[in-house]
């Protein structure tokens, strides 16, 4: 195969200036290779000299006799910092890690394959994504997957339930991550049995992947999926095929880890957690192990169609960018958004839902996946607003409809009360999500003075452009830029500062656009 335009593409996304990467101890990036794949090695390393982000180190660690068929032109890339560390066994695949942690035991390890060509913001992506979410982080993985009788799964079964790009899962034992994606670990990740080679060897002779998820599971640390796949793999045919014979040989090594050394105590919880809650027809297990009670609405058909949460694509993609910890979910139905966007350590949601029977659903869920939440079971939005929607309406309104019951003047203080009088303002908020059917504008102008004192994400869906108008007016003058746009019914991503930080254009001529030709 020739790399020359594989080359040609990494020197011209050479970034222009170099990021420090500000962790507290060395970062340093790893990866192993052998003479068969000697031939696209130089492509691999170069695009890991080519990084926004600077590491303290890049080492290729060689088995000694490989050493001597080493192409001249990769040991010429030690004049770009490459470092080339021999060693006296032939550990295969476990090169790319064990050495390292045995140099280097309280560094910052990131692995990376040999037959892979990274983005120039691949370590970045990995540095922030870990400052921001603590733990393992890996760009690439797979879910493990077990059936209703808490039995894994045949590995294929897990590849073939792996989202792919664009999908974001955070410390949850049954990420598996897959090395060709690159890993980072941060310091004591693992035990001290990680460096027994001849078990190792033994048990997982060409899957070093499994070892290592067994032992950092064992270790009771977890992995975080941040979907971020954009690399070009170098590999040739033969190599493809051999990874596909690879995948069958896993249920064997992960057969041997489980017989010497039994289900990891965390998997197992999460595991014995799903399945205990299925009895009930109308749970079911999502791919990431989540359980969820659900209607017979389009929201339950798509969850039992997709094992994915409704809306994921929204979901995976503020955890990925904004990772929060303190959430308003004003409109929670059963739940759906509050546990999605969980995963961060301390996690907690404040779910504001006026429909009683839907909000049983809600707690229910809440309960089955140990999410801290509080529920709260009355409407928002602002005085006036709601007094003159109200005599507007009361005389036309069915006999069925929530506003419209008997009790409305006697629950009208409940119905109308704000955000900012129902909530206290002294819990820190990190995102504020409104999907009112309508009553957004209402919801939104009852929160300002917690918009502006913690200036959180804001999430509104919009039923129309005067919705989005509306909404957009009242927030603008405080900062606030809409950045993503998302979902069929249009759901918008409000970010406070993003003028000050980017040249977006602030006419936001897409957002009309959409509404026009929709």
């Amino acid at each position: 195969m020739n790399y020359q335009n594989f080359i040609n593409l990494i020197l011209l996304m050479r970034p222009s200036t170099f990021k420090n990467h500000g962790l507290s101890k060395n970062l340093i990036v790893n990866l192993t290779s052998y003479p068969n794949r000697f031939g696209c090695l130089y492509v691999s390393i170069l695009s890991l000299l080519n990084q926004s982000m600077s590491p303290d180190k890049v080492i290729l660690w060689l088995w000694e006799e490989d050493f001597k068929k080493l192409p001249e032109n990769i040991k010429l890339l030690k004049r770009n910092k490459l470092e080339i560390r021999l060693y006296p066994k032939n550990l295969k695949q476990y090169l790319k890690l064990i050495p390292a942690l045995e140099e280097f035991p309280d560094s910052y390890i990131v692995v990376a394959d040999d037959d892979v060509a990274y983005k120039p913001t691949w370590l970045e992506e990995l540095v922030e994504s870990y400052k921001k979410i603590g733990g393992i982080i890996a760009h690439r993985g797979h879910l493990l997957q077990f059936n209703e009788s808490g039995s894994i799964q045949p590995y294929n079964d897990w590849v073939a339930q792996s989202p792919l790009d664009n999908y974001c899962l955070l410390n949850n034992p049954i990420i598996f991550p897959t090395g060709v994606g690159g890993i980072l670990y941060p310091p004591n990740s693992f035990n001290e049995r990680i460096f027994d080679m001849e078990l190792a060897i033994s048990l997982c002779p060409t899957a070093d992947d499994i070892w290592y998820y067994f032992n950092h599971l064992e270790s009771n640390k977890f992995a975080s999926l941040i979907g971020r796949r954009d690399f070009l793999n170098l590999n040739n045919p033969n190599e493809s095929s051999l990874w596909e014979l690879n995948k069958i040989n896993n249920d064997i090594q992960i057969d041997n880890m489980i017989k010497r050394f039994g289900m990891p105590k965390s998997l197992e919880n999460v595991i014995n957690n799903s399945i205990k809650h299925l009895k009930d027809n109308k749970r079911i297990k999502l791919i990431s192990g989540h359980v969820l009670q659900t209607e017979n609405d389009h929201i339950g058909q798509h969850i039992l169609k997709t094992k994915k949460f409704y809306e994921e694509d929204l979901i995976s993609y503020i955890k990925r960018n904004f990772h929060p910890k303190y959430v308003i979910d004003v409109g929670s139905n059963i739940g759906n958004h509050a546990i999605g966007f969980s995963g961060i350590d301390g996690y907690k949601v404040f779910c504001y839902e006026p429909d009683p029977d839907i909000a049983e659903i809600l707690k229910i869920n809440l309960e089955l996946n140990k999410i801290d939440g509080e529920i709260f079971t009355y409407g928002l939005g602002s005085h006036q607003r709601y007094e003159n929607f109200y005599k507007a309406t009361s005389d036309n309104l069915g006999s069925g409809s929530f506003l419209s019951n008997n009790n409305y003047k006697e629950t009208n203080k409940l119905l109308i009360k704000t955000l900012d009088e129902s909530f206290d303002l002294n819990q820190s908020v990190d995102l504020l999500k409104i999907d009112t059917e309508g009553f957004e504008y209402e919801v939104l102008s009852g929160s300002m003075k917690i918009i502006s004192k913690y200036h959180p994400i804001i999430i509104i869906e919009h039923q129309n452009i005067d919705s989005f108008r509306e909404c957009y007016k009242l927030i603008k003058p405080l900062d606030y830029t809409p950045i993503s746009l998302h979902c069929s019914t249009p759901t918008f991503v409000y970010k406070f500062g993003y003028n000050n930080i980017t040249n977006q254009s602030k006419d936001h001529n897409w957002v009309e656009g959409f509404f026009n030709n929709n």
